[in-house]
């Protein structure tokens, strides 16, 4: 399958400008709209839509997949790295942790679903971003960070499971995303 992404600023040509300047070029913000409603009807769950990325202001270096990229100006002109991760399986395990573990009321189930989260993102998140300053300084370059959002898993469990488990939980019977609770763990993962 092809994953695509597209930056809406720029010059003719779709060279990033300078930010300040805000230059939306309306006519491709159309065309990828049209994009992304012929790919929403591609596949019979919407699904092709995780396979393109419309962007606009995302300077150089940002480390958010797949809108990232590199401009030869960089700060210092010095090499530059960020880590991009797919981590909606830390967020399944701690939202199938804090079910089995917490009450049946939202309160209790959404206060251990975050503590639970932020534990798990620490415990990964922590050494990586050790190891990625380490390896910035022995090689003089620059880490820009690392991209952890939840991604949505085109192949497997992602971070709608993750969302299934809760709300499961907490109505006791098959769910449905959009239900109780949606809103609340859409917040507590974004």
């Amino acid at each position: 399958a092809l994953s695509a992404s597209a930056s809406l600023n720029g010059d003719e040509h779709g060279a990033a400008t300078d930010l300040t300047e805000s230059r939306l070029r309306w006519h491709a913000a159309l065309e990828a709209a049209e994009a992304v409603r012929t790919l929403s009807r591609a596949e019979p769950d919407g699904g092709g839509n995780f396979r393109l990325c419309v962007t606009a202001n995302v300077k150089s270096g940002t480390p958010f997949f797949p809108a990232s990229y590199f401009e030869a100006a960089a700060p210092a002109n010095r090499p530059s790295f960020a880590i991009g991760l797919e981590t909606s399986d830390l967020l399944i395990q701690a939202f199938e942790e804090a079910c089995q573990e917490a009450s049946e009321d939202l309160d209790s189930v959404l206060r251990l679903c975050e503590a639970k989260l932020v534990a798990a993102y620490a415990q990964v998140m922590r050494p990586l971003h050790e190891t990625c300053m380490r390896l910035a300084a022995d090689f003089g370059a620059e880490f820009t960070g690392i991209d952890a959002s939840m991604n949505p898993s085109l192949a497997g469990k992602g971070i709608g499971h993750g969302f299934k488990v809760v709300l499961e939980k907490l109505a006791g019977t098959p769910s449905m995303f959009g239900q109780t609770g949606t809103l609340a763990l859409s917040y507590l993962v974004t």
